[in-house]
C-alpha cells in the first residue's frame, strides 16, 4: 500500500516515496502508534507530519533523502516489519550504493588516477598513490576535513588541491611553529607560485628575514605580501590581521592543525569563522561571502570530546547537515541540563559520528594503513623562530667580534711570513716554488698547540651559541610535541647539552639519559618507555642516549639540537628504525631559524653525502669546519648591521 494514502489497522507499516509537508522529495513513513517505533523512527531523522497523520494511531512522518539515512531505514525494514515500495527500495539501493563510494573515498589507499597520469600543475615532484586520493577527495567536496595522521603529508595533499583546481589567492594558517614548514613546502613543492608569510602588526616595519633551506641553499621568504599566491600567517596574528585579510578575495583557505579552532566562542574561531564563511557570529550576521574552498587539517579531529567537531563543521560550513549545533549536541554529546546550563562534554553514538563525517567531509589515512608507501625512513625540517632573539644577537655579535680579532692576528701572521719568504728565496724563485714554501709554513703553523688551542676555542664559543639558540626553541618545541601527542604516538627527544635534556625532559615531565646516568636507571627508564602505554615521551642526550638502546616503541625522533655528526644523528634515529620496527620512522629535525643551527645542519648534510651511516671521526677537526661556521656568524651579523642603519 502507498505510504502516502496512509495506514490501515495498527500492524501496518510501510516506507513509500512522496513529498515531505513543504513539497520537498522525501520518504514518507506510515505506521500505527507504536510507541518504541516512533522513537526509532524520530531518532532516524524523520519529521511527524501532523496534516497526514490521524491521531496516535496512524503515524504519518517524512525523512528527506540523502546517503546518511539509508541503513536508518534499512534497518527499520530489516528488523521492525516495514514494508518498502519498489521505489523506495530502488532510491534506497541507490543512497546505499552512494554511502559505500562515499566510505571507500573517506579511506582510500590510492586514487582513481596513476601516479604516471595524476598531473597537478606546477608540482615539482611526485604523489604517492593514498596522496592522490587524498587530493581528490578534496578537490570533489571543496570544504573538506583532511585528518590523515601526522607525518603522511597533509600538507602537499592540500597545497596539491589548491593547485588542481587553480584557488588562488590561498591563505594558510597555522601554529607560528610551523609557519616556515609552509613556506619551505610551498617553495620547494610548487616553486612557480610566490609565498609570503606575515610578520607583526599591518603597516609596522618589521626586521624579520626569515630563510629556508631547499636542496641546501638557504632561500629567502617573503614577508609580508598579501599579493602572493599563497599567503601563510599564524594562529596568534589573525585578530590583528583580520581587517587586511577581509580586503583579498581568497579563493581558498587552509586552517593546518584545525584543533586550535575547537572551541567556538574563542576570539580566534570567532575571526577565522568570519573570515571563511561570511557569518559574524557576534553581530549574528553576514559581513560577506566567505571562502568558497576551504581545507581543515589535523591528525587530532577530536581532542577530547565531540562537541570540539562541531566547532569545525561550523567553519566548513557542514553542521547543518548533521543537524545544526542543537542536533548535533543533542545527537552526539550527551547533553545534561544543571543549574548553570546545558553541560555538553560528554559523548555518545560515536561510531555514527565518525561515519556521518566521513560520508560528509571527513578522510582520514593512519600511518600504519600506508606503510607500504612511505619510506622506511624520513627526515623532516621544521624551522623555528627563537624567543630569545636578543640575547642571541648579543651573543653572536662578541663571537663575530672574537673571530676578527683573530683573522686580524692570522694576517699579521702571513704577512710576516711573505716577509720571511722573500728574505728566504728572494726574487730569482718561481711563483710556484714560493706557493709551496708558503703552503707548508701555513701548515706547519696550523699544526701547533696554539693554533689547535685557537681551534678549540673557536668550537666552545660555536657550542655556546648553540645552547643559546637551543633555549631559544624550548617553546616552540613544548607546543609542537603538545600537538604531536595528540596523535597518540610516542616520541624519543634528543638534545646535545646535558642543560637542554633536563629541560625538555622536565617540560614533558619524562625521563631523561645523559651520560651521568646510571647505568641501571638507564635501562628502567628505557624499560617504562618501551612497555608503559602511559609513558609517551623519552628525552636523551644525543651521544649518551643516541646508542647502544632499542626504543622501537616510537617511530619518531625529534632532534631538539644537532651534533658535529652526521654519523651520530644516524645512531640515534636507527635507536627507533631498528630491528622490531613496524612503522615507517620520522626523524624531526628543529632548526633555529637565523642562528648557528641552519650553519651545522649545512655542514652534516654535506658530511652526510660523503659518508655512510656509524662511520668516520669527528668533523670537527677539520679548520674548513671553523671557517665555515664562522663565516656564517660574521654574515648573519652584517646582514643585521645592514638592516638597522
Amino acid at each position: 500500500m502507498p505510504a502516502e494514502s496512509g495506514v490501515q489497522g495498527a500492524d501496518v507499516r510501510t516506507i513509500g516515496i512522496g513529498t515531505d509537508d513543504g513539497g520537498r522529495p522525501a520518504f514518507v513513513l506510515a505506521f500505527g502508534g507504536s510507541r518504541p517505533v516512533r522513537a526509532l523512527v524520530r531518532a532516524s531523522g524523520a519529521v511527524w507530519s501532523k496534516a497526514r497523520s490521524a491521531g496516535p494511531e496512524t503515524q504519518v512522518w517524512t525523512l528527506t533523502p540523502s546517503v546518511l539515512v539509508a541503513d536508518n531505514l534499512l534497518t527499520l525494514a530489516s528488523t521492525h516489519g516495514f514494508v518498502l515500495s519498489a521505489d523506495a527500495q530502488s532510491a534506497l539501493d541507490a543512497l546505499a550504493s552512494s554511502a559505500r563510494t562515499a566510505l571507500n573515498a573517506s579511506r582510500a589507499l590510492a586514487g582513481s588516477a596513476s601516479q604516471d597520469t595524476f598531473a597537478v600543475p606546477g608540482l615539482a615532484g611526485v604523489l604517492r598513490p593514498f596522496q592522490i586520493a587524498g587530493v581528490e577527495f578534496l578537490v570533489d567536496r571543496r570544504t573538506a576535513l583532511l585528518a590523515d595522521d601526522m607525518g603522511t603529508g597533509k600538507t602537499i595533499q592540500s597545497l596539491s588541491a589548491l593547485a588542481w583546481s587553480g584557488d588562488y589567492p590561498a591563505l594558510v594558517i597555522c601554529p607560528a611553529v610551523v609557519k616556515l614548514n609552509w613556506a619551505r613546502e610551498c617553495l620547494t613543492w610548487f616553486p612557480g607560485r610566490t609565498i609570503s608569510v606575515l610578520y607583526g602588526k599591518p603597516g609596522t616595519a618589521t626586521t624579520a628575514t626569515p630563510t629556508v633551506r631547499i636542496g641546501g641553499t638557504a632561500t629567502p621568504v617573503v614577508v609580508n605580501d598579501l599579493g602572493a599566491d599563497i599567503v601563510v600567517v599564524n594562529y596568534d596574528l589573525v585578530a590583528a590581521w583580520r581587517t587586511r585579510l577581509g580586503e583579498v578575495s581568497w579563493k581558498a583557505v587552509i586552517a593546518d592543525e584545525a584543533h586550535y579552532l575547537k572551541t567556538p566562542t574563542s576570539a580566534r574561531t570567532k575571526a577565522i569563522r568570519a573570515l571563511a564563511t561570511g557569518w559574524d557570529a557576534d553581530q549574528k550576521k553576514r559581513i560577506g561571502p566567505g571562502i568558497p574552498t576551504r581545507y581543515l587539517l589535523t591528525g587530532t579531529p577530536m581532542l577530547n570530546r565531540p562537541v570540539e567537531v562541531a566547532s569545525l563543521l561550523m567553519i566548513l560550513g557542514r553542521l547543518a547537515e548533521f543537524g545544526g549545533y542543537r542536533g548535533f549536541t543533542a545527537r552526539y554529546c550527551n547533553p545534561r541540563w544543571t543549574r548553570f546550563g546545558t553541560d555538553v562534554s560528554g559523548s555518545a553514538n560515536l561510531p555514527e559520528l565518525n561515519t556521518r563525517l566521513r560520508l560528509a567531509c571527513m578522510i582520514r589515512r593512519l600511518k600504519t594503513e600506508v606503510l607500504t608507501e612511505l619510506p622506511a625512513k624520513t627526515r623532516t625540517i621544521i624551522d623555528v623562530e627563537i624567543d630569545n632573539a636578543a640575547e642571541y644577537r648579543k651573543a653572536e655579535r662578541d663571537v663575530a667580534a672574537w673571530i676578527g680579532a683573530q683573522a686580524a692576528r692570522d694576517t699579521t701572521f702571513l704577512a710576516g711570513l711573505d716577509r720571511d719568504l722573500d728574505a728566504r728565496f728572494g726574487e730569482g724563485t718561481t711563483s710556484r716554488e714560493r706557493s709551496a714554501a708558503r703552503a707548508r709554513a701555513v701548515s706547519d703553523q696550523h699544526v701547533t698547540a696554539e693554533a689547535r688551542a685557537a681551534r678549540a676555542e673557536h668550537l666552545v664559543r660555536f657550542s655556546a651559541l648553540k645552547q643559546l639558540a637551543a633555549r631559544g626553541k624550548l617553546a616552540a618545541i613544548t607546543e609542537w610535541v603538545t600537538l604531536f601527542l595528540g596523535t597518540g604516538r610516542k616520541l624519543v627527544v634528543f638534545a646535545h647539552h646535558r642543560e637542554v635534556v633536563h629541560a625538555l625532559a622536565t617540560a614533558f615531565g619524562c625521563d631523561a639519559i645523559t651520560g651521568e646516568t646510571h647505568s641501571q636507571d638507564r635501562q628502567d627508564a628505557v624499560d617504562r618507555f618501551q612497555n608503559d602505554p602511559l609513558v609517551r615521551v623519552l628525552c636523551g642526550n644525543i651521544r649518551a642516549g643516541g646508542v647502544g638502546i632499542t626504543l622501537t616503541a616510537a617511530s619518531d625522533v625529534l632532534f631538539a639540537e644537532l651534533d658535529w655528526n652526521p654519523g651520530v644523528h644516524e645512531q640515534a634515529e636507527d635507536r627507533v628504525n631498528r630491528i622490531g620496527q613496524v612503522n615507517a620512522c620520522t626523524a624531526w629535525y628543529f632548526l633555529a631559524q637565523a642562528t648557528i643551527d641552519q650553519d651545522i645542519h649545512a655542514l652534516i648534510e654535506a658530511k652526510r653525502r660523503i659518508v655512510t651511516a656509524g662511520t668516520d671521526g669527528d668533523v670537527v677537526t677539520g679548520s674548513h669546519v671553523v671557517g665555515m661556521l664562522a663565516s656564517g656568524v660574521a654574515r648573519r651579523v652584517a646582514a643585521l648591521k645592514d638592516r638597522t642603519r
